[in-house]
């Protein structure tokens, strides 16, 4: 599975690498993109490819036919679309959560005060868990 930026750069994942998939949307829209999949590799490295993507549907359904399962845009509840062992515990829950960026610097601090404090979206725990253990 390979994908390509428009303005360059992009990843390649072979599916069988692939331990979850699920789907998010930012506040971003309408105008940038705002809806992205997340597909997730055993070691927590997160790939992230626009829903809008050229292919996405025919990628999604060659991708749950190599996986073994049916694998849908939209279904973001629950958040976590596909899970490799189809028996996961991690399916239904959430995929990311945001937490706030911890940074001592300036900027950082300029935003908190502003009430923009800059957050990252995270792996939850219960999806660290089951990677763990799929690692295990």
């Amino acid at each position: 599975m390979q994908y390509i930026r428009e303005r360059g750069g992009g990843w390649e994942l072979a599916p069988t690498d692939i331990a979850l998939i699920g789907e998010y949307t930012t506040a971003n829209g309408p105008f940038v993109d705002d809806y992205f999949f997340a597909f997730v590799r055993d070691d927590g490295a997160v790939f992230q490819a626009s829903f809008y993507a050229a292919g996405g549907n025919a990628t999604l359904d060659a991708l749950g036919a190599t996986l073994g399962g049916r694998i849908t845009a939209g279904s973001a509840t629950p958040p976590l679309a596909f899970a490799r062992d189809l028996a996961a515990s991690a399916r239904g829950h959430a995929l990311f959560e945001l937490r706030e960026r911890v940074d001592g610097g300036i900027w950082h601090r300029l935003q908190r005060v502003m009430g923009m404090g800059a957050m990252d979206a995270v792996l939850t725990d219960d999806v660290e868990r089951y990677l763990a253990n799929r690692r295990t």
